[in-house]
């Protein structure tokens, strides 16, 4: 682990991380027939389960994990203690880390990477238009 967790476990206490399971045996997503999809989310929630239990399984004294998600192969683990964080890469099935922070969003920033502002100015309103926003979903109060 980086000198960054280490040093948020020794100023807080803690250190929340999302560890990616499952990277070569949960099933990809990809356009298919309702059928199929239904049945592909089932796998896929099966799989990323099993992943997650394999991972939770290997956590060592001092992590636990604290939030499963049903359709993303990631496990939220808490860390308290420096000797766990040392051993959290050798757990089987811990494909990758990443700290659990929140990010500020920037609409000034984001808006004209999808021509927004032209968009509006050109009399575009949205009205009647379907508009689909992608989220994270990993943590409400981030």
């Amino acid at each position: 682990m980086s000198s960054r967790h280490r040093s948020i476990l020794a100023r807080d206490g803690a250190v929340r991380l999302l560890v990616q399971v499952g990277k070569t045996s949960v099933p990809q997503m990809r356009r298919m027939q309702d059928a199929d999809r239904a049945r592909l989310l089932s796998d896929r929630q099966a799989a990323i389960g099993m992943a997650a239990d394999r991972v939770r399984a290997g956590l060592p004294a001092g992590a636990k994990a604290v939030q499963q998600f049903d359709q993303l192969p990631l496990l939220v683990v808490e860390v308290t203690d420096v000797a766990a964080l040392s051993v959290l890469p050798r757990v089987p099935g811990a494909d990758a880390f990443f700290l659990d922070e929140p990010h500020e969003r920037f609409l000034d920033h984001s808006l004209p990477l999808i021509a927004q502002p032209e968009a509006e100015d050109a009399g575009f309103t949205g009205i009647g238009t379907a508009v689909a926003v992608l989220d994270t979903g990993l943590d409400y109060r981030h």
